[in-house]
């Protein structure tokens, strides 16, 4: 018989830093959890895995000191800080922003300032540039506009997603009182097919036996179904088991967010660093005067795609709760692999991984904030990327349900309530 102060694997509870704030059963769930991130214990474990099941580890809570903050004055390793570069961003960002103020807010005239890593080519960092007001605006047409027909989501696998989409039919419930039993608050099952209408090759046509089908699945109200929303898909929609797009039927790209992404893609031309003693890049731009040890190969990366070139067709907009996450994977399906991919971030922080071509390469993780933007350009757009972990209880106060009494938002308290446990990520990209 096993001692009692051991599990089945034989791993003691000794092996785990004695936390009095924890329970037995999460004292064992902590054993398990150490056993899980032994990377000995993943011999074909890749580096990438590794850092991924680093930061999905909850208890006890992961060490967050190797995750790179952007935020100005933060304190960052000093590895880290020695590797950040501030770039300034094109000067025509300053015309767009200001011509975009129903996209990003009240204009108001500054420094903009974008991050890129030395060693690191291809990923470059834009800190928030959106008004509080801007933020919920976006968040609302996350929800009400584009999680709807025609756009694809992973609910119409199972459901019959209405025209006025599950977000507009659960406001509608929320604000008119309709309980479970209303109809009008219902989402119906999807019709599925029979077995073999389609398919002249089944088992039912060549008079073999088959498995009786599935279940069908069950109706469920609008509300039930908002937090199961994972993805939409916007544009050149996706065909996620051949990844590929259906490119002969294009749906018309949102434009306020055609015109963001355009927006972004211009602020990051000719944007990028040059090191002191090398001839490229030209002098306009941040110039590193001495590299940290270690870094002595870089010599320099400026974006340069041209952003009249660019095309807002397709993107994704991911609805996290906090408790998902997004494996280490390459957004390779697009034809134009050179063309910039654009992440904006709205509600809860997380941390985002990124690293190279392989998964063996070790990636580095950073923080991504409310209206934070990343752009995967070069090099880095063929890099393996993820989410291992949306950080609980980080949404911002503006976002929060309840909001000053001054401001005018008189719809947003639902939309504040959807928020507390979630993060959406819009992600923009060109196809051909």
């Amino acid at each position: 018989m096993p001692d009692s102060n051991e599990s089945p694997q034989g791993l003691k509870f000794a092996d785990v830093p004695f936390d009095p704030t924890l329970s037995r059963r999460q004292q064992k769930r902590a054993l398990f959890q150490k056993k899980a991130r032994d990377a000995q214990g993943y011999v074909n474990e890749t580096a990438f895995r590794q850092v991924e099941r680093k930061y999905r580890t909850r208890i006890p809570p992961p060490d967050l000191s190797e995750v790179i903050d952007f935020r100005p004055g933060a304190t960052n390793h000093p590895d880290i800080a020695s590797r950040i570069v501030p770039v300034a961003l094109n000067p025509a960002w300053q015309t767009e922003r200001r011509r975009l103020q129903h996209v990003f807010g009240q204009w108001t005239p500054g420094h903009h300032t974008g991050y890129m890593l030395l060693g690191f080519p291809g990923l470059i960092f834009i800190p928030n540039p959106f008004t509080p007001t801007a933020q919920r605006r976006l968040v609302k047409q996350c929800l009400r506009q584009h999680a709807r027909p025609p756009h694809k989501s992973n609910l119409d696998a199972h459901y019959q997603v209405p025209d006025e989409g599950v977000w507009n039919r659960h406001e509608g419930a929320q604000c008119h009182g309709w309980d479970d039993a209303d109809p009008r608050g219902q989402v119906p099952a999807a019709l599925k097919p029979s077995p073999g209408n389609h398919c002249p090759n089944s088992t039912a046509a060549t008079g073999q036996h088959q498995s009786p089908p599935p279940k069908p699945t069950p109706h469920a109200t609008a509300t039930a179904l908002v937090p199961k929303l994972r993805w939409v898909t916007l544009g050149y929609q996706y065909d996620w088991s051949r990844k590929e797009y259906f490119l002969n039927s294009p749906l018309a790209f949102p434009q306020d967010l055609d015109d963001l992404s355009r927006a972004i893609v211009t602020a990051i031309h000719d944007v990028g660093y040059g090191v002191a003693g090398n001839t490229s890049p030209p002098s306009q731009y941040t110039t590193i005067a001495a590299l940290p040890p270690g870094y002595d190969h870089d010599r320099g990366y400026v974006h340069h795609y041209d952003p009249a070139q660019f095309q807002a067709e397709a993107g994704v907009i991911n609805y996290y709760q906090t408790r998902d996450t997004l494996m280490a994977h390459v957004d390779r399906s697009e034809v134009n692999m050179d063309a910039p991919l654009v992440s904006l971030s709205l509600g809860n922080s997380a941390i985002f991984v990124i690293g190279e071509e392989s998964r063996e390469a070790k990636p580095l993780a950073l923080y991504v904030r409310s209206g934070d933007i990343l752009c995967m350009c070069g090099p880095r757009r063929k890099a393996y990327h993820g989410i291992p972990r949306v950080l609980e209880n980080t949404l911002p106060e503006y976002l929060q349900p309840q909001l000053p009494a001054a401001d005018t938002d008189t719809d947003w308290p639902l939309f504040g309530a959807y928020m507390l446990n979630a993060r959406l990520n819009v992600n923009v990209r060109q196809v051909l």
